[in-house]
């Protein structure tokens, strides 16, 4: 149930930077009465990126000192598929939803 603060429902958003799985972890978020997701904006799982080493190392001597992870062009075609795997998630589920 979504908390209320004057008389109004407050909508639950969560903010992943990985999906995982977007088939199941819609399914899952939709069946806590999550209202939306906020997806995909970092990503900290620098292994599975093509990198060279030294600058895996750096991204993550960063991420653990100042937080944040890879953003941007990188990370496109990945986000892209994911977000689009969560569309249609949606829609199969009947689910409404505004994806921007």
């Amino acid at each position: 149930e979504a908390a209320e603060e004057d008389g109004r429902r407050v909508p639950i958003l969560v903010k992943l930077g990985d999906l995982g799985d977007p088939k199941a972890t819609v399914q899952f978020l939709a069946g806590l009465g999550v209202d939306g997701v906020v997806a995909l904006n970092t990503q900290k799982d620098y292994a599975s990126f093509e990198l060279p080493a030294a600058d895996q190392a750096l991204l993550e001597y960063y991420t653990q000192r100042y937080g944040g992870g890879l953003s941007g062009p990188p990370i496109l075609d990945r986000s892209t598929a994911q977000v689009a795997a969560a569309q249609a998630t949606v829609k199969e589920l009947g689910l409404s939803g505004a994806f921007t």
